[in-house]
């Protein structure tokens, strides 16, 4: 896979939480990079499924132990970021 920064991983996060749960408003862009996932309303299930799309689209594997650290949209691009690079 080519490179892919941390902004771009947010701005697919976006997309792929939109298809995870269809009414939630907003598009790329409009995901606070900051924002704790439990702030979003992202429940457990969600976050499993939005994980699982992740790995699919961007070819990574998150590991659980990983996963519990990456309380933020800004937190996960980070982690795809370097994961895609490496």
């Amino acid at each position: 896979m080519p490179s892919i920064d941390a902004e771009a991983v947010l701005r697919e996060l976006a997309a792929l939480l939109a298809d995870v749960e269809p009414g939630r408003t907003g598009g790329p862009g409009s995901l606070p990079a900051d924002a704790r996932w439990s702030e979003l309303g992202l429940d457990s299930a969600t976050a499993v499924e939005l994980l699982a799309r992740v790995e699919e689209r961007f070819d990574v594997v998150i590991p659980e132990e990983d996963a519990l650290h990456l309380t933020t949209p800004g937190a996960l691009a980070r982690f795809v970021a370097r994961q895609a690079r490496s």
